[in-house]
């Protein structure tokens, strides 16, 4: 059961990965919904209130930081799977 399932789970993974992308890049070029509270939206916020040039810098800084660290989790997480489940990628020890 569970060789059966790991594929799948990397797959929603990925999937969820590629999700969490999209959103972020659509909500930084302002094609995203506007209202919602989105790191996207911050950071598009903030380049259009002048952040970087009247010293705001922290505005765009920490949601990219949080984007990056929660995109590099499902990253390593998505390689483990895979290292896990294909013996051709496992290393010998």
């Amino acid at each position: 059961m569970m060789p059966r399932l790991i594929p799948r789970t990397a797959a929603w993974l990925v999937s969820m990965f590629a999700s969490v992308f999209a959103s972020f890049n659509l909500s930084v070029l302002g094609l995203g919904p506007l209202r919602e509270p989105l790191m996207g939206n911050i950071i598009w916020s903030a380049q259009n209130q002048g952040a970087f040039f009247n010293g705001w810098w922290w505005w765009p800084v920490w949601p990219a930081l949080a984007l990056m660290l929660i995109l590099g989790a499902l990253a390593l997480v998505i390689m483990g799977l895979d290292e896990f489940s294909n013996p051709r990628v496992r290393r010998s020890e």
